[in-house]
């Protein structure tokens, strides 16, 4: 509320390669931010869990908050992400309570990073430090391989899609939604490790029922039978009290409202190339 935006990265207004550090330190130093919120990282579809990209982006980030902090900035938000949590179980991840584990280089990544920034942060006065831990974002212009695009495009063009039984569960939300939360969240005091999620955990097999449902397509979509040992075993859900009570932001629309959105969305995009 308020606050002029100035966008850093590879488009206008300030075209800046977050991963040269003079030019980072050079943009930083002329903009002089009081506020910072980095979102940028290496996220190619299927290549980023173990790319040698990662390692980059954690010495990407540690320049760009020096600089930040060498200019006097008072209030930075960093992404994390669910993937640093170890996954299963049937409980809710919490921040502060829940293993986290480094199965893959994107979650050692985003670790190592928290950790870098959450000592660095004790010894800067006046640099107050949150770290956002988002789950499974989605939306319109999203990578089109990834599951509701790749869904929802293959529905529309009359093809039938076979999935595997589906079980695993997830914490969905629209990135409007993630978007809005980070907002709120930036303008927040709450400092360390939140989730940004709905704290609502929904199968894929569900997911996609919705997405065929309000395609009036549910005849083109088959799922395998889980067997009993398949139902409980890969639940990814928030828990989401630091974010609901401590900084009071709720999700703006049901889960079921938003893939409408998106289907409709998709839907006018096809008709527009037709």
């Amino acid at each position: 509320m308020g606050h002029e935006v100035v966008p850093l990265g590879r488009h206008d207004p300030v075209r800046c390669d977050l991963l040269d550090p003079q030019a980072v330190r050079r943009s930083i130093s002329d903009i002089r931010p009081e506020g910072l919120v980095h979102l940028a990282w290496f996220t190619e579809h299927g290549a980023y869990w173990n790319a040698p990209e990662n390692l980059d982006w954690i010495t990407a980030s540690l320049v760009l908050l020096e600089a930040f902090a060498a200019v006097g900035g008072k209030r930075a938000l960093i992404a994390g992400s669910s993937a640093e949590y170890r996954w299963g179980g049937t409980e809710d991840l919490k921040e502060m309570q829940s293993p986290l584990e480094m199965t893959t280089l994107y979650s050692f990544s985003k670790n190592t990073l928290r950790e870098i920034l959450h000592r660095r942060s004790e010894v800067v006065e006046d640099l107050s430090l949150v770290w956002t831990r988002i789950f499974c974002p989605f939306g319109p212009g999203e990578e089109h391989r990834r599951l509701v695009p790749r869904t929802v495009h293959g529905l529309l063009a009359g093809k039938r899609l076979e999935f595997d039984s589906a079980c695993s569960v997830r914490d969905f939300l629209h990135v409007s939604d993630v978007a809005s939360a980070l907002c709120v969240v930036f303008q927040s005091q709450v400092s360390g490790p939140i989730n940004i999620a709905s704290g609502v955990g929904t199968s894929v097999r569900d997911l996609v029922t919705m997405i065929a449902s309000h395609l009036n397509a549910l005849d083109q979509i088959h799922f395998d039978e889980p067997t009993a040992e398949q139902k409980d075993v890969d639940r990814v859900v928030a828990c989401v009290s630091r974010l609901n009570q401590e900084v009071g932001w709720f999700p703006a629309e049901t889960l079921n409202h938003r893939i409408r959105e998106v289907c409709e969305f998709y839907g006018k995009l096809k008709k527009g190339f037709s």
